[in-house]
């Protein structure tokens, strides 16, 4: 892997991968750093370089082989892996440390965080899965029917998916649970039971403004 000066075209810094080969390669939105998937025999890594240096940050070892994508937040602090498995991680850049995952149950082959870094859109072999990060439950699914490139459009309102010689548009705008939620207690003027708190809030009550029925 190497990185090369746009202006001069001179190399800036190499890298050597431990394992087999290299399979993909993303950088951070500030590009001081830049992760890269290692293959190795015992399963893919994720080495987290210093841009400048080209000295290595820190190493991630997703628990699953294969990892085929890797997208970073829009704040940089969070990076996503995508696997053959249809595992899809997210972790804190710094550290290292798993923040959550999910499963798309079928190989994931392309990700993408909104602009706002709310929700990750995956592109796997069941369409492309909307996931949002606070509540880690999937939003909405596009039946795309195959691996899908995504990308999000600027304002996060559109979503592009690619599929062999086509280009579809998707309005993925969205309203935001939480907001969502309040707007409707807010307008009914209603208290919501247990059981529609545990199954529409999962312990957000507090935040969204509406208050559990009282028993």
């Amino acid at each position: 892997m190497r990185i090369w000066h746009l202006s001069t075209g001179a190399l800036h810094t190499a890298h050597t991968s431990p394992g087999e080969s290299v399979r993909s390669v993303a950088f951070a939105p500030d590009g001081s750093t830049l992760a890269v998937v290692d293959i190795e025999t015992g399963g893919d890594q994720v080495t987290l370089l210093d841009t400048t240096t080209g000295r290595t940050q820190r190493t991630i070892k997703p628990s699953r082989p294969s990892t085929l994508s890797l997208a970073f937040s829009p704040n940089g602090h969070t990076l996503a892996t995508a696997s053959s498995s249809g595992v899809v991680n997210t972790w804190d850049r710094r550290t290292g440390r798993l923040q959550d995952s999910f499963s798309a149950s079928g190989e994931v082959a392309s990700l993408a965080f909104s602009p706002d870094g709310r929700t990750l859109a995956a592109g796997s072999v069941r369409g492309v899965q909307l996931w949002d990060l606070a509540t880690s439950q999937t939003r909405i699914t596009l039946p795309t029917g195959k691996l899908a490139p995504v990308a999000f459009s600027p304002d996060g309102r559109t979503l592009a998916t690619s599929t062999s010689s086509s280009v579809g548009l998707w309005n993925v705008d969205l309203p935001d649970p939480s907001r969502a939620i309040r707007n409707i207690c807010e307008a009914v003027d209603a208290s919501l039971t247990p059981l529609e708190q545990s199954r529409y809030l999962h312990g957000q009550s507090a935040e969204t403004g509406c208050q559990p029925a009282a028993p």
